[in-house]
């Protein structure tokens, strides 16, 4: 089970996923254009992310956990 508490374990969640529509679209020019569709891996989307000032990303369980 999960024992993180919102305001003390964290205060946003975000999740970097492809909106159905835009996967849609992308079908349809690779099928229109004769082109192959390929998976594509996200696991590490957050990486790309710019974090603001005082922003800490962690990587592993807090203590405790």
């Amino acid at each position: 089970g999960c024992a993180q508490v919102q305001g003390v374990d964290y205060d946003q969640t975000f999740c970097a996923t492809m909106r159905p529509t835009s996967l849609r679209i992308l079908a349809a020019l690779a099928a229109a254009n004769d082109m192959h569709m390929r998976r594509w891996d996200f696991v590490a989307a957050y990486l790309q992310g710019e974090l603001q000032d005082g922003e800490v990303v962690y990587c592993h369980a807090p203590p405790g956990y």
